[in-house]
C-alpha cells in the first residue's frame, strides 16, 4: 500500500456496486457515489423503514439488506460507537480462545503493519462473533478508532452495531466493503472499512474477519481485494498449523496404541471434537447423535471433549452408539489435544 493517500479521492466518488459473486470471489463495478444521496436514501430509511424494506432506496442492495436487518434488529441509527469489553480477563480468554487464529495472523500482521503508518489505516482481526482481537496500523488511527470502540474488545457484528464492514462480511459470508454513510450508525459514517471473512480449512465455518478500516478519504476499490488475499494467506497458515497437528496426533496415537491392528477401525479427533484422520470405517457407520447416520469425514463433529481428559470422562463423552469403542487421549506438549477411537 502506497503512503500519502489522496485526500481528495472521495470528493468525485468511485464507488464499486455489489453484483453477484460466488463464495470467496470478488467482483467489484465502479459507480458513483453521491454522499448526500446515501444519507438521504437512509434518512428515508428511517423514517419510514416498512415502506422502504418493500421498494429500493438509492443505496446497494447489500447495504439495504443489511440497514433493513439493523433496524428489525433494534440498533440505535444514533449510535456513535459499538460495544466494548475491556475486562482483563475477559480479553485474556478471547487471547486463549482464539489462540490458533492469532498465530496464524501474526505474519501477515508484521508485514502489513509497517506499511500501513502514516496511510491513516488500520487492519484489524475478529472472532467469530465480530469481536477484535488484534489490531494494527497508523498510530493516530489506532487512536481515533478508540473514539468508536473500534479497538480489542469491541464488538462490531451486525447485532451489536448494525452495518459494518465486519459484521457485514460475517453475515454474507463475502469480503465486503462498508463505506461512509453507508454505515447503519450515525456516528461511524465518517469511517470507512473493507472485511474478509477467514474460514476454517477443516470445516469451512467463518472463525473470524479481517478487515482495513479508516476515515473515508481511505477508500479505494483494492482494499477489498487486500483483506480479502490477507484473509486466504491466514486460511494457509491455518491449514499448515492443522496439517502439523494431525501428523503430532497420528505420531501421539502410534506411540500410545501398540496394539493396534491395521485392520481395526481408526478415528482420529482433534481438540475441538472434529475428525481429522479416518480409516477402515465402514460407509454408514455414524459419528454423530444429531443429524443422525452419516459417513464419517474430515471436519465433522463428533464429541466435545471434557476438560478432564480422563479415561472415564472421554467415554462419557462419546455418542451412545460409539460408547463400545476403545478411547484413548491423545496429548501434545502435555495438553489434551485430541482422542483416537478404535
Amino acid at each position: 500500500m502506497k503512503r500519502g493517500i489522496d485526500t481528495n479521492q472521495m470528493k468525485t466518488g468511485g464507488l464499486p456496486t455489489r453484483a453477484p459473486i460466488a463464495a470467496g470471489q470478488l467482483a467489484l463495478d465502479t459507480t458513483d457515489y453521491d454522499e448526500r444521496a446515501t444519507m438521504r436514501a437512509w434518512e428515508n430509511f428511517l423514517s419510514d423503514a416498512p415502506k422502504c424494506a418493500r421498494d429500493p432506496v438509492q443505496v446497494r442492495s447489500l447495504i439495504h439488506e443489511s440497514w433493513y436487518r439493523s433496524a428489525t434488529g433494534g440498533i440505535n441509527a444514533q449510535g456513535v460507537e459499538a460495544p466494548l469489553n475491556s475486562n482483563r480477563d475477559e480479553i485474556e480468554y478471547l487471547t486463549r480462545a482464539n489462540a490458533e487464529l492469532l498465530s496464524a495472523a501474526r505474519r501477515p500482521f508484521a508485514s502489513l503493519g509497517p506499511l500501513l503508518e502514516g496511510t491513516g489505516a488500520m487492519l484489524v482481526l475478529a472472532d467469530s462473533d465480530g469481536v477484535l482481537i488484534e489490531a494494527i496500523g497508523d498510530k493516530k488511527t489506532l487512536h481515533d478508532g478508540m473514539d468508536i470502540h473500534l479497538a480489542i474488545g469491541g464488538k462490531w457484528n451486525e447485532g451489536a452495531v448494525g452495518t459494518n464492514g465486519i459484521g457485514t462480511a460475517l453475515w454474507t459470508g463475502e469480503p465486503i466493503f462498508v463505506h461512509a454513510a453507508e454505515h447503519f450508525c450515525a456516528g461511524i459514517k465518517g469511517w470507512t472499512c473493507a472485511g474478509a471473512p477467514i474460514r476454517d480449512p477443516l470445516d469451512g465455518k467463518i472463525i473470524g474477519v479481517v478487515d482495513l478500516s479508516g476515515y473515508s478519504p481511505i477508500f479505494r476499490p483494492h482494499n477489498t481485494a487486500l483483506v480479502a488475499a490477507t484473509a486466504r494467506q491466514i486460511e494457509k497458515a491455518l491449514a499448515e498449523q492443522q496439517q502439523e497437528q494431525r501428523t503430532r496426533l497420528l505420531e501421539a496415537f502410534i506411540s500410545s496404541a501398540p496394539g493396534y491392528r491395521g485392520k481395526d477401525g481408526l478415528v482420529i479427533v482433534d481438540h475441538r471434537g472434529r475428525t481429522i484422520f479416518c480409516n477402515n470405517v465402514p460407509n454408514g457407520e455414524t459419528t454423530e447423535v444429531t443429524d443422525g447416520p452419516i459417513e464419517p469425514g474430515r471436519g465433522r463433529w463428533l464429541m466435545n471433549l471434557p476438560a478432564s481428559g480422563s479415561d472415564s470422562d472421554l467415554a462419557e463423552a462419546l455418542p451412545a452408539h460409539l460408547r463400545s469403542c476403545h478411547i484413548t487421549p491423545l496429548k501434545l506438549d502435555g495438553n489434551l489435544s485430541g482422542a483416537a477411537l478404535v
